[in-house]
C-alpha cells in the first residue's frame, strides 16, 4: 500500500509534476508544503485531485504573504490538512506535523529544548495588539511548530510520520522528531524543507527516513517518481556537510545517485 500512496514534495509554485504523477491514478497524494500559491489550492492542484485522495501539511513559507496563507488556508481543501492530526489511507496510519520550529516560540536547539510558548493561546497572549494579524497570531507565527501540537501526536499511534522538517539524519534536521516518531510506532519519517531526495536507514533505531526533493514525488515507501528541480546542492550539503556532525545518528545514506542514478546523468 505504501508504494500507492505518493508524495509531493515542496511545489513553490510548480505543480506540474505532482499532477502528471496523479495521472498514475494513486491511492492518495500528501503535499509537504512550501505551496507558493498566487491562486487557490485546489485550482493548482485540480488535475491531481481529479484523480487522486489528496492531503496536505503546510510549510514556512506558506505564510510569507497574505496571499499565500488565504489561498492555502482557506481554500476548498482547507480540510484536507493534516498537521497535528492522524488520519488512515488503506490502513496505514499517516501523522503530519507541518510548519517549523521558531527560536521565539520553541527551538530544540534553544533554551536546552524547551518551548518558550506551549500552546497558540499562551504565545498570543503574550503579543502586543499591533503585532497581531486578523486579530490572531502573526502570521509569521502561524508556520511555527508548537509544543501542543508535538505533544497531541505523542499520544497517538502512526506507521509513518510526514513533517515540513527534517529529522537528526539531515544535517539541518532535529532529533526530536525521530523522538516523536518512534513514540508514536512510526517506521518511517518523510519530510521537504530542504529540497532533496534521499533515504536514510538508521542503524540504531528501527527508522527509515526518505526526503523528496523540489516539486519531486516519490512514493511512501521510497520509489523516486521524479527527481526534485534542483537536486545536486542539497545532495552535496548531505554528503558533505552530514559526516562533520558529531551527534549525527549512525545510519546508511542512499541520495538520488544512489535511488536513481540516471536523474544525475
Amino acid at each position: 500500500m505504501l508504494d500507492r500512496i505518493y508524495i509531493a514534495g515542496d511545489p513553490h509554485g510548480r505543480f506540474d509534476p505532482l499532477n502528471a504523477a496523479a495521472a498514475d491514478r494513486p491511492a492518495a497524494m500528501l503535499m509537504l508544503g512550501d505551496f507558493d500559491l498566487d491562486t487557490a489550492l485546489e485550482v493548482a492542484v485540480a488535475d491531481a485531485r481529479r484523480k487522486c485522495d489528496l492531503w496536505w501539511i503546510h510549510g514556512n513559507h506558506d505564510v510569507d504573504r497574505p496571499a499565500y496563507y488565504r489561498n492555502l488556508f482557506e481554500s476548498s481543501l482547507r480540510e484536507r490538512c493534516f498537521s497535528a492530526r492522524v488520519i488512515e489511507i488503506g490502513g496505514v496510519r499517516f501523522a503530519g506535523l507541518g510548519g517549523v520550529f521558531q527560536a521565539r516560540i520553541w527551538h530544540p536547539h534553544n533554551d536546552g529544548g524547551r518551548p518558550r510558548y506551549l500552546t497558540r493561546a499562551e504565545y498570543l497572549a503574550a503579543v502586543p495588539p499591533h503585532e497581531r494579524w486578523l486579530g490572531g497570531l502573526p502570521r509569521k507565527a502561524r508556520a511555527a511548530i508548537f509544543w501542543e501540537d508535538y505533544e497531541a501526536l505523542w499520544q497517538q499511534q502512526a506507521d509513518v510520520l510526514v513533517t515540513h522538517e527534517a529529522p537528526a539524519c539531515h544535517p539541518y534536521g532535529f532529533a526530536v522528531l525521530d523522538d516523536l516518531a518512534e513514540a508514536m510506532g512510526a517506521h518511517t519519517i518523510i519530510h521537504g524543507h530542504h529540497h532533496v531526495t534521499y533515504t536514510y536507514r538508521y542503524r540504531n533505531r528501527p527508522l527509515t527516513v526518505h526526503g523528496v526533493g523540489l516539486a519531486g514525488v516519490r512514493t511512501a515507501a521510497g520509489r523516486v517518481l521524479t527527481p526534485g528541480l534542483d537536486e545536486e546542492r542539497g545532495t552535496f550539503e548531505l554528503e558533505l556537510q552530514l559526516p562533520q556532525r558529531d551527534d549525527r545518528p549512525a545510519g546508511e545514506l542512499l541520495t538520488i545517485n544512489d535511488l536513481m542514478p540516471h536523474a544525475a546523468s
